[in-house]
């Protein structure tokens, strides 16, 4: 959750937040699936991913380091994006890789494996 420091206004100037309201944002947007973060650049972590993706169980990939294009090419076109400057990894707190990021009800929940383990 977040506290908002200043009144969040829309494009009218109509009041929709007020300051010092606390926001759990997955109240707003919840996620709509799996966010897997891996660096590819890793022969081990790239075989794990390649073990851990399921069509049933949609993600989305977000690469820590390798070639997103040389990924997407070895994951058959699936679509994939690179965490610029670190940005999410630290936002999310995410010390190592591969870690997933799931909801679970208000909550986010990080699970880190070993990418030489079967997942």
């Amino acid at each position: 959750s977040v506290t908002l420091p200043d009144d969040l206004l829309d494009t009218d100037g109509k009041l929709l937040v007020r300051a010092g309201t606390r926001v759990n944002p997955l109240d707003v947007r919840p996620l709509s699936r799996v966010l897997v973060f891996v660096d590819t650049g890793d022969p081990a972590q790239l075989h794990w991913l390649g073990r851990t993706l399921s069509p049933a169980r949609p993600a989305k990939l977000i690469l820590t380091g390798g070639s997103p294009s040389e990924t997407a090419k070895h994951l058959e076109g699936r679509a994939v994006y690179f965490d610029q400057n670190g940005e999410l990894v630290r936002a999310l707190g995410i010390h190592e890789v591969p870690t997933t990021v799931e909801q679970e009800d208000r909550h986010l929940r990080l699970r880190s494996f070993d990418p030489e383990e079967a997942p």
